[in-house]
């Protein structure tokens, strides 16, 4: 299978032609981390009327791509946290509040990061 990567300014945005949008894709601008509690939901989008996706555990690990704000309120905290879930590959949204990472992420305005 062939893939597409181009590197853009302040992020990577990763085409992979003939793979699922929801497959895990480490980039070299992924910070890995993790969930600070059981049962993070793992959303479509920043918004807590998205898909539910999975769920993330504590010890699972994850690789976080962007800070999306502007989603959902969540006891006051606004900033979702793109990434893809190292033992399930799910990639999507969890407030900021239930995830942790090294390092700094790409930030968006709105619920979703750009790219």
């Amino acid at each position: 299978m062939r893939r597409i990567s181009k590197i853009v300014t302040g992020g990577v945005l990763a085409l992979a032609l003939g793979v699922s949008t929801a497959s895990a894709v480490a980039n070299a601008e992924d910070h890995p981390g993790d969930y600070t509690g059981p049962g993070v939901n793992i959303r479509q989008t920043g918004n807590l009327d998205s898909v539910v996706l999975g769920m993330g555990y504590q010890g699972q690990g994850l690789m976080a791509k962007c800070s999306a704000q502007g989603g959902s309120n969540v006891d006051g905290e606004t900033h979702w946290i793109k990434h893809s879930n190292n033992q399930s590959k799910i990639v999507g949204y969890s407030i900021k509040t239930y995830v942790t990472w090294s390092g700094g992420i790409p930030y968006s305005s709105g619920s979703v990061c750009n790219g």
